[in-house]
């Protein structure tokens, strides 16, 4: 059997897994403890072989023995290569560890070696509570529900409950696919904006909360083309509104602004149990048993409409 080699690198990992290595191939054979001393010896190279030899001439020149035995040797290596601090680490470790974004399997392979690492000893009934504390919720909800005895029933128990849910994400997930295949998107309206006489002498107030993800479009009032903001308000009066196909009576805000005409406030997301896509920015709800999905304008889009529409109103104040 080839004995692996240790370099001596400050890597307290590679340390602990040649050494297990080490013990393995002594366990086949029938070594002396003086000559499992020199073929460990053997394999040093890079700064491990500098350092051996640096100590065997120092503990000559004290007048110390040889090193003569394994376990000896292990204690003077583990001394240099392991940090003191690294069973405390290993605790805290194996206390803090959670399931997180492994999977289960994952999880308990990394829990069984940090409780290998940390020489835990105790029994299998705290090491499965252990095991199951750690999982993710949804998963150890259902596990803890089940009947098991022993640890390796929970944890395919944990696994098999981890394949079901993740079946179902996959199912709910083509059925959201398929539901935006099928859903009717519906655009702004194109055309000429509509000018608006203000009739209140309300002044435009600027807001920190009016910014560039409000939802903006256009809609068709009584054939005319209107600027439509879909955000909270309260309802002042009903109007007849189309975008696209959706076709619709809503209550609405028509605000004494230049940035729109319209604004669709709560009243009408409640009454159409509307939904807000934050990340598409796109409101889609179900009516007269079609589902409806509107798309907004492009900031470039309101920006343009906004400096049109400010331009008519001035051109309309003047011919007034």
């Amino acid at each position: 059997m080839n004995i692996p080699p240790f370099h001596g690198k400050t890597d307290l990992e590679a340390y602990l897994e040649w050494e297990k290595k080490i013990e393995h191939i002594f366990e086949c054979h029938n070594y002396s403890e003086r000559k499992k001393v020199q073929i460990a010896a053997l394999e040093f190279t890079h700064y491990a072989i500098n350092w051996w030899n640096q100590l065997t001439v120092n503990r000559r020149r004290n007048g110390e023995r040889p090193v003569s035995t394994w376990d000896e040797m292990k204690a003077i290596m583990r001394k240099r290569f392991v940090p003191t601090h690294y069973h405390r680490e290993l605790l805290r470790k194996l206390q803090n560890l959670t399931q997180g974004s492994m999977s289960v399997e994952d999880y308990f392979k990394e829990m069984e070696l940090a409780m290998i690492r940390a020489n835990i000893e105790e029994d299998q009934e705290t090491t499965i509570a252990r095991f199951v504390s750690g999982l993710n919720p949804e998963i150890a909800d259902t596990v803890e529900l089940q009947y098991y005895v022993d640890l390796e029933e929970v944890v395919h128990l944990a696994i098999k409950v981890e394949k079901q849910l993740k079946r179902k994400e996959k199912e709910e997930e083509d059925d959201t696919i398929k539901e935006e295949v099928n859903e009717n998107v519906d655009f702004p309206a194109d055309g000429e904006v509509l000018v608006v006489k203000r009739s209140l002498n309300t002044q435009v107030v600027q807001s920190d909360q009016q910014r560039e993800n409000i939802f903006h479009t256009r809609c068709h009032i009584n054939g005319k083309v209107c600027f439509v903001i879909i955000d909270g308000g309260d309802q002042a009066s009903s109007h007849s509104v189309s975008i696209g196909s959706y076709k619709d009576e809503v209550i609405c805000d028509v605000v004494p602004m230049h940035a729109t005409h319209m604004l669709l406030g709560k009243p009408w997301q409640f009454d159409r149990k509307v939904m807000h896509d934050g990340y598409r920015n796109r409101y889609s709800f179900t009516y007269d048993g079609k589902k409806h999905t509107l798309a907004p304008l492009s900031p470039q889009q309101v920006h343009d409409g906004q400096v049109h529409l400010k331009k008519s109103f001035e051109e309309f104040k003047e011919k007034e």
